[in-house]
């Protein structure tokens, strides 16, 4: 499996109700915890689309691609995925691969993939 046919896809959605705040908001040291993960994915993808109803107050990048759930609700994590499928097919875009992250969980092992 090449890297280059895996799309990286950030799950930035969710209404944070547990948390009492925007999760991908709050900070880890300096930086978000949605910046950490950015940051982590960027060493290791071209491509990142984050999925998110939410906005994010992020700075534009020709490699992240931000878009909403295609279907209203927050029906959970599977809509963003369903999102991401949808979004490579209309971009007709070449990715055989979607590797998914949460938002919230910056100390994943990028190895996993």
């Amino acid at each position: 499996m090449k890297d280059n046919n895996i799309l990286a896809v950030v799950l930035a959605g969710g209404k944070s109700k547990r948390f009492g705040k925007d999760k991908n908001q709050a900070k880890l040291g300096n930086i978000t915890l949605l910046e950490h993960v950015l940051r982590k994915l960027s060493k290791r993808f071209e491509k990142i689309l984050i999925i998110t109803n939410q906005d994010l107050n992020l700075k534009k990048s020709q490699s992240i691609s931000i878009i909403p759930d295609c279907i209203e609700g927050n029906l959970g994590p599977l809509i963003g995925v369903l999102s991401a499928m949808k979004w490579i097919r209309e971009k007709k875009l070449n990715y055989e691969w979607i590797a998914s992250f949460p938002s919230d969980t910056p100390f994943f092992d990028i190895s996993i993939i």
